[in-house]
């Protein structure tokens, strides 16, 4: 029997050349920020007002979905994976650990970086970095 007599051909398509990314990383800027300034005032809201630096609380992400509309939620799965990876890829904002959401505190992290600088000979020192945006915190932290 001949192949393209196969019944499986007639129906059969081809995917695309290019495969659409979904990691977020394509997102509308403007979508991205609400999503940001939304879920940071909520955790903002938790911590301690009175403070020096308020390092904010913490939100599951649960709390976080309650903030959004469910539709927004549902395209915004289907564009990119959804809220969980959108918080996941602003690490200059967000640590997210074990469904927890907390603001990522730069003091520790200066402190985290120092000592894996000292661990890691042939790395590039702090001062070689180049910054490449500009610190989240510095324009919208209260």
């Amino acid at each position: 029997s001949s192949s393209s007599s196969s019944p499986w051909l007639k129906d059969f398509t081809t995917r695309s050349a290019t495969e659409a990314v979904r990691n977020g990383t394509k997102l509308n800027r403007d979508i991205v920020h609400h999503i940001v300034m939304t879920v940071a005032m909520a955790i903002l809201d938790r911590g301690d007002k009175a403070a020096a630096w308020n390092s904010g609380g913490s939100v599951t992400l649960g709390e976080c979905a309650d903030l959004f509309d469910k539709l927004f939620l549902r395209s915004l799965r289907q564009e990119c994976g959804g809220l969980q990876t959108v918080l996941r890829n602003t690490t200059q904002v967000f640590r997210v650990i074990k469904g927890s959401v907390t603001l990522k505190d730069c003091r520790q992290e200066a402190e985290r970086s120092i000592k894996a600088q000292q661990n890691r000979p042939g790395k590039p020192s702090r001062e070689q970095l180049l910054k490449t945006k500009l610190c989240w915190f510095h324009g919208h932290h209260p």
